[in-house]
Parts: structure tokens; C-alpha cells; sequence
């Protein structure tokens, strides 16, 4: 172990007195080894107590200063290890010198560092602010701020840069506003031509409104009319004073049409009204004379002049004919041909004279006549037809051979 006459520096004096080690020379001694190397760290204090991390140049001295120091620590560590072989027992002791040094080392290395790191870190600094200035700056124009080196960039990069996100920006924003007024202004013209096409159609539906009334005025006064207008749908579409001329001048072919209706209804009422008055009192006169009638309905129908020629006739020819047979006597004969007992029974309605008498007046208009009681029997019928072949012969003359009678079917007729 070399030994060193050096004065021990007191920050190794103090350590030593801290140990409880009883050979104070040893322990002198191996102090000794390692003041060289505190004075060295000593002298570089002093001389990094010089140093301005403002001033240019003390950043490079105070770099230097922290490699000396580091090489001042790694001889104390070689010289740690080395003292440490010899004498383990004193582990502590050199440990404590060794934490001595170096941690006084290690505290002058981050004193130096800062000064050494200052500009670095200051640049680092102004960095991040102009970082967040252009990232501020940008944000107006993009939302991908985060995404580009801005602090990096060049003033005239910088500003080209920015310029250019400004004018996309702001070309989106036009083209975004223009196509917002074309949309606005689209829909503008779209809800006014709805609302214009609505009012038209309200102004159709209540003009169609009033035309389909007016029409159905219209139609309520032609209708009884409509014989007398040629062209329905022309008159109903007129104008009204036109319109109301054709309706006028309909009603007063109406009016005539109608009084000429009613002259001939009455005319013709009154000829059918004078041919029944006729036909009944001709059947009346002919009534005696029915036998020697050939056209029964020609006779009723015919023109006076040849009537009253005919029935001249016919009162010469009654005159003339004598044959003379009884009637009744060949309707009592006629009993043979009912299939049932002859009806005693007195009803008393008076319906079945009221046959009679229409069947006698059938028979005188037509010529022929089938009987029908008003009960469904054949004796009843039978009695009716007897009843009628009866009063012909009693009240009009009637004989035998101028009836044909049918007791099956109930059928009489006048024998021409």
C-alpha cells in the first residue's frame, strides 16, 4: 500500500471520525490514497463556481468539468477496490470515503449538466412553445394539428404551409356555403312552387266546386226540358245570359208542346169516350138481333152510315124469320152435362149478379164469354152459365140457336 504525505482534506477527516476504527494512522492513511482525488474534485468546484451558463463558451468548460470529474470518481472507484483487497475490514470505512467522493462527484456532475444542458434544454423549450403557438395558429384551418412537425419547419415553410391549409379552408368553407344557399335556395323555390301549385289546385277544386254546383242547377232546369234542347252539353257549358235564352225559349216549346198535348189527350178522350157510348148503345139495340148477326164487332165499330144501314137490315130480316123455339126448354135440357148435384144453397152475396151481369156485357162486346163463379167449383159454374144463358133468352130474346154453350170449359159464344 503506497503511502502519501498529504494533508487529509476535511471531508475525509470527517467520514474518518465516523468509523470507530482505533488505528487512526491506518485509516490516515488510506484517506491519504484518495485526497489527491478530492482536491481534484475540490479544484474542479472552484473552478465550476467561475462559470455563467448564461455566457457563451461555459457550457463546453462545464462539459469538460463533468468528464474530468467522471474520471476523477472512476479512479476513486479502482483505488476503492484496490485498498479493499488489502483491507476488507475497513469495507465500511472505504465505502464511506468512496460515497464521500462520489457522491459529492456525482452532485457536481448534475451542477455542471445544467449548465451544460441549459441552451439544449432552453431550444427545447422554445421549441415546444412555437410547437403550440403554430398548432394554435393551424387550428383555425385543421383539426389535424397534432399530426405535423410545426416546430420544425422553417419561417418561410412555416408560413406557406400555413397559408396553404388557409386557403383550402377556406375554399371548403365557400364551396360549403355556396352549396347551403343553393340548398336553402332550393328549398325556398321548392316550398314556394308547392305552395303556388296548392293554391292553384284550392283555386281549381273550388272553381270545379262552383261549376258542379252551377251544373247541377243547370241540370235541374233542363232536365224537364231536355226534349226541346238539341245540344244538352252546349246549353249547359253557355254563358248565362245565352243560357238562360235557351232555357226560355225551351220552356215556350214546352208550353206549346203541352197545350198541344193536352187538345189532343182531350180529343182523344173524348172520341174514346163517344166510341163506348156508341159501342154500349149499339149492343143495347143489337141485343134482339144478336142471331142474325154475321160480324158482331164489325157491326159495333163500323161507320154510322153503315150501322144504320145494317141495323135496317136486321129489323127486316127479324121480321122476316119465323122459327120460333123454346129457349128455356133446351136449358133445361142442359142439366145432363153436370158432373155434380145442382147447387140449392142461398148464398146472398150478391156477387155471382155481378158476374152475370159482366159476363152478359163480355159477351155482347166481344162475342164470347167464359163463365167463372167466384167459388172454384164446376156445379157453381154450371149454375152461373145457365144463369147467364137465362137471362139472355128472358131479357134479350135470345133463343137456342143463337148461343153455343160449353158445360166443360163454362164457354158461351153469340152463333153468327
Amino acid at each position: 500500500m503506497e503511502k502519501h504525505e498529504l494533508i487529509i482534506p476535511e471531508q475525509l477527516s470527517s467520514v474518518v471520525s465516523l468509523h470507530d476504527i482505533n488505528d487512526l494512522s491506518k485509516a490516515q492513511q488510506l484517506a491519504a490514497n484518495y485526497a489527491p482525488l478530492m482536491n481534484a474534485i475540490t479544484e474542479k468546484i472552484e473552478e465550476l463556481k467561475t462559470l455563467d451558463k448564461n455566457k457563451p463558451g461555459d457550457d463546453k468548460k462545464a462539459k469538460r468539468i463533468r468528464i474530468d470529474v467522471g474520471h476523477i470518481c472512476s479512479k476513486a472507484g479502482k483505488e476503492k477496490d484496490k485498498d479493499k483487497e488489502y483491507i476488507k475490514i475497513e469495507g465500511k470505512l472505504i465505502d464511506g470515503l468512496y460515497s464521500a467522493v462520489n457522491g459529492m462527484g456525482r452532485l457536481t456532475q448534475k451542477d455542471a449538466e445544467v449548465i451544460e444542458k441549459h441552451a439544449e434544454n432552453v431550444e427545447k423549450e422554445r421549441l415546444a412553445d412555437l410547437q403550440m403557438d403554430r398548432e394554435l395558429d393551424l387550428s383555425s384551418y385543421s383539426d389535424e394539428t397534432h399530426t405535423y412537425d410545426l416546430s420544425g419547419m422553417k419561417p418561410d415553410a412555416w408560413e406557406a404551409f400555413l397559408e396553404k391549409k388557409k386557403s383550402d379552408f377556406e375554399a371548403i368553407q365557400a364551396a360549403e356555403k355556396k352549396s347551403e344557399e343553393e340548398r336553402l335556395a332550393k328549398e325556398k323555390a321548392e316550398k314556394e312552387e308547392k305552395s303556388k301549385l296548392r293554391k292553384e289546385n284550392e283555386a281549381l277544386q273550388a272553381r270545379q266546386v262552383e261549376i258542379e254546383e252551377a251544373r247541377k242547377v243547370r241540370s235541374k232546369i233542363l232536365l224537364p226540358l231536355a226534349d226541346f234542347i238539341k245540344d244538352f252539353e252546349s246549353v249547359m257549358s253557355m254563358a248565362q245570359e245565352d243560357f238562360d235564352t235557351a232555357v226560355l225559349d225551351a220552356e215556350k216549346e214546352s208550353e206549346a208542346k203541352a197545350k198541344a198535348d193536352r187538345i189532343a189527350a182531350n180529343k182523344k178522350a173524348l172520341d174514346e169516350r163517344k166510341k163506348l157510348d156508341t159501342r154500349r148503345f149499339r149492343a143495347t139495340e143489337l141485343g134482339p138481333y144478336i142471331g142474325l148477326i154475321d160480324d158482331y164487332e164489325g157491326l159495333l165499330s163500323c161507320e154510322s152510315k153503315v150501322y144504320d144501314t145494317e141495323f135496317e137490315l136486321l129489323k127486316s130480316k127479324a121480321i122476316a124469320k119465323e122459327e120460333s123455339v123454346s129457349f128455356t126448354k133446351g136449358l133445361d135440357e142442359l142439366d145432363d152435362f153436370s158432373d155434380e148435384e145442382p147447387v140449392n144453397e142461398v148464398r146472398g152475396s150478391g156477387r155471382t149478379t155481378r158476374i152475370i151481369d159482366e159476363c152478359i156485357q163480355e159477351l155482347f162486346n166481344t162475342g164470347e164469354v167464359t163463365v167463372k163463379d167466384h167459388e172454384d167449383k164446376p156445379a157453381y159454374h154450371i149454375r152461373v152459365v145457365k144463369a147467364v144463358a137465362g137471362r139472355l133468352a128472358m131479357e134479350h130474346g135470345f133463343k137456342p140457336d143463337n148461343l153455343k154453350v160449353n158445360y166443360i170449359t163454362y164457354h158461351i159464344s153469340l152463333v153468327k
